[in-house]
């Protein structure tokens, strides 16, 4: 009887080993990923998954184990889209394109703001501007502000001129001419090339506006809204300008 009862615990471990060793050999293969391609306008917008950065952008194809994921398409200057997809394993869908919707600008309205110029005035027809802050300044030795003039009402052709180009100045400004009239058309500036100028020769064209770049990079949208002056009976010219100013450096969004 006890040769029996030591036999059965023999088979017995022996089908323990047996079975550990086969657990041990033959590990669970973790579940096959699933695949989702995903497509966005404007395309080129950064996949998360489950707030984790894919390292792709739009359109392309992102893998996941199965189950729920929220996806979230980042671009920039539009807001961030999330939408949650159910991957399953070992299939590949694709998602309906995803339209972005676009931030609204981050500008600043400044004006009307009047400025002088620099022949015949006093120190209360200040002809200087200084875009980022909305103000008018002198640009003579003694004026408290003059380090900051972007662009100057400059008498000696009656433009808007830049800074750089008086005497004692450094921050250089240019100008392009913008084609309309309307600041608030929504239309984004053009990005700062050869082709911008130093001055705006048409004083007084108040039919359009014009795009500014100033010496922090920063871009404005510029126009002449009133003018007057010019003589010996009406006393020095003078312009009113209005603006709009993005305080975010090489942002050209209006």
């Amino acid at each position: 009887m006890k040769k029996y009862f030591v036999l059965f615990l023999m088979l017995g471990a022996s089908f323990l080993l047996t079975s550990c060793e086969e657990l041990t050999d033959n590990p669970l293969e973790p579940a096959s990923a699933g695949k989702y391609y995903f497509q966005s306008n404007p395309a080129g917008a950064q996949i998360w998954v489950d707030g984790v950065n894919s390292g792709k952008v739009t359109p392309d194809t992102v893998s996941a184990t199965k189950g729920s994921r929220t996806i979230t398409l980042k671009y920039t200057n539009y807001k961030d889209t999330s939408f949650t997809v159910t991957y399953e394993e070992g299939k590949s869908k694709s998602h309906p394109l995803v339209v972005l919707t676009e931030t609204p600008a981050n500008t600043t309205a400044f004006g009307p703001v009047e400025i002088w110029e620099t022949t015949g005035t006093t120190a209360s027809q200040p002809s200087g501007l200084i875009l980022k802050n909305g103000t008018a300044s002198g640009i003579g030795s003694t004026a408290a502000n003059r380090a900051l003039v972007d662009l100057f009402y400059n008498s000696a052709d009656y433009s808007h001129s830049s800074a750089s180009l008086a005497t004692g100045l450094t921050r250089a400004t240019y100008f392009k001419a913008g084609g309309a009239s309307n600041l608030n058309d929504g239309v984004d500036a053009p990005g700062k090339d050869a082709t911008w100028s130093t001055k705006i020769t048409n004083d007084r064209d108040v039919s359009q506006y014009y795009w500014v770049y100033d010496a922090d990079g920063n871009y404005s949208k510029l126009k002449i809204v009133d003018f007057g002056g010019g003589s010996v009976t009406t006393g020095p010219a003078w312009v009113k300008v209005q603006w709009l100013y993005n305080p975010t450096v090489g942002n050209r969004r209006f």
